[in-house]
């Protein structure tokens, strides 16, 4: 577990405070906030693939899909990640949608995807019905979406614990009470993480090289990531795989600054500890960016894949595969004195 440090907590509570008081007045939402826990001590470090933007029904996601079978068959990872934009192009009507059978249960039918995907809304879903994609758990039991955001905790073999916590950044992208009850939410729940690791999941960067988000939203979730010491943040939206540890992110160009520096490097001093990891390829090459060369990025590729992501107590090995499920590059983010 990270050292949480009063001063950036106080900027984070800061902006909390600045936004619930701005938004406009409404109920804010009351969600079951936990997905099932995985307590059970593990022989083994557990490992999962992350990836988003995926739900095109396309040869490009199926060619994905094969790829992390191919690279599970020595080894199956333990659980899934889902970074939203899990349906092309206006999410899902209902909990029968044919969509379901073309876009998620055809592609993922091989024997390594019978594991709890562990799943997050993305831009493309809340075209649809949102409703419908949380009802959908109720009848298929490796779908775990309980709320548009929740937590779950994952065990290590040592005894200690990952705590996860799945943002719906769609509803952070505005300043609304919504916004300000899953910010409030967050930081209570990083507030009471006992976790060895503290590991946030949501579809919208904070940051990348590209410029696809808006900047209001990272001057909202960013000074909380920083200021409670999340360890690794996984996202989807930009349509590449990305890695940028506290080195580049306080150089690289907010993921919505408009060309902003001075918006870019605001609060970019609190970025000790934070890892972003980007995983925006899950629906292949036909659904792929392009990516603009920047000296900021530690590393960047396109064309399709995903994250595979190893946990022990002494460190989190994340490792990139392309869409046939062959390494690219490799980091890690070493902890300190548990």
């Amino acid at each position: 577990m990270n050292a949480r440090r009063p001063g950036a907590l106080f900027l984070a509570a800061c902006a909390l405070l600045a936004a619930a008081c701005r938004a406009p007045r409404a109920a804010p939402p009351a969600f079951d906030s936990r997905a099932p826990d995985r307590l059970e001590r593990p022989a083994a470090p557990p490992r999962f693939f992350a990836f988003g933007d995926f739900g095109t029904g396309g040869k490009g996601q199926a060619r994905v899909a094969a790829g992390m079978a191919a690279r599970a068959q020595a080894t199956p990872p333990d659980f899934f990640v889902l970074l939203g934009d899990n349906f092309y192009p206006d999410g899902v009507a209902s909990s029968d949608d044919s969509k379901w059978r073309t876009h998620f249960e055809e592609p993922y039918a091989a024997p390594c995807f019978a594991r709890d995907f562990y799943v997050a809304l993305g831009n493309h879903d809340h075209r649809g019905s949102v409703q419908a994609q949380l009802d959908y758990g109720a009848s298929h039991a490796r779908w775990q979406l309980p709320a548009p955001w929740y937590a779950f905790t994952v065990a290590l073999p040592s005894g200690a614990t990952a705590d996860f916590f799945v943002l719906d950044t769609t509803q952070l992208v505005d300043e609304t009470q919504v916004a300000a009850a899953q910010l409030s939410w967050l930081a209570d729940a990083l507030g009471k993480s006992s976790g060895r690791w503290q590991i946030v999941v949501g579809h919208h960067p904070v940051r990348s090289t590209q410029s696809r988000g808006l900047a209001d939203y990272r001057e909202r979730l960013e000074p909380v990531l920083a200021g409670f010491g999340v360890d690794l943040a996984l996202f989807g939206h930009d349509h590449f795989s990305q890695w940028l540890p506290p080195s580049a992110l306080r150089s690289v160009s907010s993921s919505s600054s408009s060309g902003s520096s001075s918006s870019a490097a605001r609060g970019a001093g609190e970025l000790d500890e934070l890892h972003v990891a980007i995983a925006g390829g899950g629906g292949g090459a036909d659904n792929a960016d392009s990516i603009t060369p920047n000296a900021a990025a530690t590393w960047s590729a396109t064309g399709g894949g995903f994250a595979d992501v190893t946990l022990s107590e002494e460190r989190i090995v994340i490792e990139f595969a392309d869409a046939d499920g062959k390494t690219q590059s490799r980091f890690e983010i070493a902890g300190g004195t548990p």
